[in-house]
């Protein structure tokens, strides 16, 4: 289900890792108090050390390096286990890279020392989404609203948990209580339309997205999800429309195609089709995969800020052919493989992401596993980089 449930970001590399402990040269300015040593000279308590670590954890993770921010939180907590800001930040870092179960476990160790501790509660929900466990989900968000009460993102999140076990009406509700404290929470705004759009309330949902999409501050999630809508209620010439605003004309055709799919599957399988992990690429080359590789993306995604996805349902097999840092490399990827292998790639076509940053390049369908086995078996010999998925 598109999040603003949820998007891939953009990578920017910390180069150089600072020394914890540095160089000190003391002024020939200052005198030496007799017997003591000059303060300067003072070598850094341990605690400094993690305090340093977990700042620059921070600042790596807020400047969308998260695999700087794993290894310097990984060692802030070598130093100090019991740190809870760095057990939680390191779940995020974790998040981030695709690996949801080494994350969770992370989280949990957090709560152990802290159980009030909110963001390390809601990164423990963003975890079993992303190991699509929705049901563990939910019942850890309605745990922990009794004891924190009333909080917008919590709420967010419960909600995201409730749609994908497909309880619509009941994610409604609770994207009403999250928008009564917060009502231009756009997150939250759009959760509520693409619910009213999975619950069959399509008039609903384009009354929500519409004035979003419309507006001076109109993003392109919004409009896309707006393009979904519209989609699903069957209204193909109006979602043409708007996703033209965005998107070039073979992306638009892929996702009309995909909008009408959907439109065929299950109420489950389309919901989770619709959420997108947030994942971290390299420049231009195809990712190795992380310990826990990332859920491939649908073709409109949520918000990613604080959701991360489940597995994809659609029935026919695709082919992952490599993890990409944005759309524009995605694009060259593909025409560069058509180019290469023109008969094993006959008659595929590229799902196009709506969205900016690292993504992946699925295409397909393919009528069986074995075809998609086929079809990797012939690129894998050039070294290219293929896994079959059945979506």
């Amino acid at each position: 289900m598109p999040l603003e449930r949820g998007k891939l970001v953009t990578t920017v590399a910390l180069l150089t890792m600072l020394s914890v402990g540095g160089c000190t040269v003391r002024s020939s300015e200052q005198p030496i108090v007799p017997g003591e040593a000059p303060q300067d000279a003072i070598a850094p308590t341990r605690t400094d050390t993690v305090e340093r670590l977990v700042r620059m954890g921070r600042s790596s993770l807020e400047a969308g390096d998260e695999a700087a921010a794993a290894r310097l939180l990984e060692r802030a907590l070598t130093l100090q286990s019991g740190n809870v800001e760095a057990s939680v930040l390191y779940g995020d870092a974790l998040l981030a890279l695709g690996r949801p179960a080494d994350a969770a476990e992370v989280y949990r160790h957090a709560l152990a020392l802290d159980p009030a501790n909110r963001e390390g509660a809601r990164g423990y929900a963003r975890a079993m989404l992303a190991l699509n466990r929705p049901e563990v989900a939910a019942e850890h968000l309605r745990e922990l609203l009794k004891t924190t009460g009333e909080d917008p993102k919590l709420l967010n999140l419960l909600g995201v948990a409730l749609d994908l076990q497909t309880r619509h009406e009941e994610a409604i509700e609770v994207y009403r209580r999250g928008l009564a404290l917060a009502p231009e929470d756009v997150a939250l705004r759009n959760n509520l339309a693409l619910s009213l759009a999975f619950a069959g309330r399509f008039e609903e949902a384009i009354a929500v997205l519409k004035p979003i999409a419309d507006s001076m501050t109109s993003d392109r999630r919004s409009r896309q999800n707006l393009a979904l809508v519209y989609g699903l209620k069957g209204d193909m010439e109006a979602a043409r429309r708007i996703s033209r605003i965005d998107l070039d004309d073979e992306a638009v055709a892929n996702n009309l195609a995909y909008f009408e799919m959907l439109r065929g599957l299950g109420d489950r399988r389309r919901a989770v089709a619709n959420l997108a992990p947030k994942a971290k690429a390299p420049p231009d080359a195809p990712a190795a995969p992380p310990k826990d590789p990332p859920v491939p993306t649908g073709i409109v995604a949520k918000n990613n800020a604080d959701l991360t996805a489940g597995k994809l349902a659609l029935g026919d097999w695709f082919l992952r052919l490599g993890l990409f840092r944005d759309r524009e490399a995605v694009e060259r990827h593909w025409r560069e493989l058509r180019r290469r292998h023109p008969e094993a790639l006959r008659g595929l076509v590229r799902l196009s992401a709506s969205d900016d940053g690292p993504q992946p390049l699925l295409v397909g369908p393919l009528a069986s596993r074995a075809a998609a086995e086929r079809v990797c078996g012939l690129l894998r010999q050039s070294g290219e980089d293929c896994s079959p998925l059945r979506m």
